[in-house]
């Protein structure tokens, strides 16, 4: 008599899940080295897909697509996700700690450094140059974003819309919006598969009209 099939493990890891220590100290290191914004998102993702193992490539992705359409601070939240995803609500917990406990500890530090010294040029200059390694390393994100995600024409013209908003000071929840209704118009079967995307499979093909409307609600915009 053969043996009832057994459940097969969960999709967005492989093998024993990572335990709670691990997860926590794990993104505590990343949360010590943070530069903050979405340019972190590419180290996260590095660790957590391809040197830990943890979550495939797919699960990384919708829990990004799910974090960036939220308020709230998007790396947070994806620390917050794999933990969920791993280890359930304790995981949760770990990841969020993990990460922002370090942020919250040379937050305060340097804040009570920068109101007794603020007016110090050598301390006026370190955060001047501060700010020229933000920008550098938010182009650096936005380039490892552009190469991976955006496979299409028309992935680059959602995108080119929600920037152009963005700069334009709207909402934050407009540019959101809009390209959420961008992608239900455009795309018929959702994320299609890399190759098919490539060679215009069915799930690429945008439908008759799509761009047209697409185009024209943009330069509504």
């Amino acid at each position: 008599m053969s043996e009832a099939p057994q459940d097969s493990p969960p999709p967005s890891h492989a093998g024993t899940p990572p335990s709670l220590r691990d997860l926590f100290l794990t993104f505590m290191r990343l949360g010590a080295t943070a530069f903050g914004g979405p340019a972190m998102l590419p180290v996260v993702r590095a660790r957590v897909v391809e040197r830990k193992g943890w979550m495939d490539e797919a699960a990384f992705r919708s829990g990004v697509a799910l974090c960036q359409a939220v308020p709230g601070a998007t790396v947070m939240q994806v620390a917050s996700y794999v933990g969920l995803r791993l280890r359930g609500t304790p995981g949760m917990l770990a990841g969020f700690f993990g990460f922002t406990l370090p942020a919250f500890l040379m937050i305060t530090v340097l804040s009570a450094m920068y109101w007794k010294n603020h007016e110090l040029p050598a301390v006026m200059a370190a955060f001047i140059g501060l700010k020229a390694v933000t920008v550098a390393l938010m182009v650096s994100g936005l380039l490892d974003f552009g190469k991976r995600y955006l496979r299409m024409g028309m992935d680059w013209v959602i995108g080119a819309g929600v920037c152009g908003l963005t700069l334009l000071g709207v909402h934050p929840i407009v540019p959101v919006l809009a390209a959420a209704a961008a992608g239900v118009v455009v795309y018929r079967d959702g994320d299609a598969a890399p190759s098919a995307q490539a060679g215009g499979g069915p799930g690429a093909t945008p439908r008759p009209g799509a761009l047209r409307a697409l185009r024209g609600m943009l330069a509504a915009l």
